[in-house]
């Protein structure tokens, strides 16, 4: 292995402030919280709260800044777990990248054509995978951005 390899560990990294949220962690689970995001373009806003568990990816170098924001008391998960559990990487965005303004417009007019609907009976004929496209913004994040926590759930 090359000492270049050996700066990016095959690990994620969960970090909270309180010892204690981490031995509940060691103890049952990973608790979702709502973290309030932004996806910002050119022209278009769009914030949100997004159910989330936090996990990073970090060059051991860069450990002791992210602990210094996000809490000194950690877990590491090997990348091998986190791919065989479901997780996954946010895509970051540019503010400056049309895809950005294009993703936020098509989804905003995707949210207002079912905020029209006033009979269930339209609604039902959504089908599963056009309200699925929505999910697509839990995983996108604008480069740059600071991560909110809300609320635990």
């Amino acid at each position: 292995m090359s000492n270049q390899a050996s700066l990016y560990p095959d690990i994620l990294f969960h970090f909270s402030k309180d010892k204690d949220t981490l031995f509940d962690i060691l103890n049952s689970t990973f608790r979702v919280s709502y973290a309030r995001e932004k996806v910002e373009g050119i022209d278009t806003i769009r914030e949100f709260g997004v159910p989330m568990v936090s996990f990073c990816d970090l060059k051991l170098s860069e450990l002791k800044v992210h602990m210094g924001k996000y809490g000194n008391f950690g877990i590491g998960l090997t990348k091998n777990w986190a791919n065989r559990n479901g997780l996954n990487p946010v895509m970051y965005v540019s503010k400056h990248c049309p895809f950005t303004d294009n993703f936020n417009n098509s989804l905003n007019s995707v949210f207002k054509k079912i905020g029209a609907l006033t009979d269930n009976y339209e609604f039902e004929g959504i089908s599963d995978n056009n309200i699925k496209i929505l999910d697509a913004y839990r995983y996108i994040k604008t480069m740059k951005a600071h991560l909110l926590v809300m609320k635990k759930l």
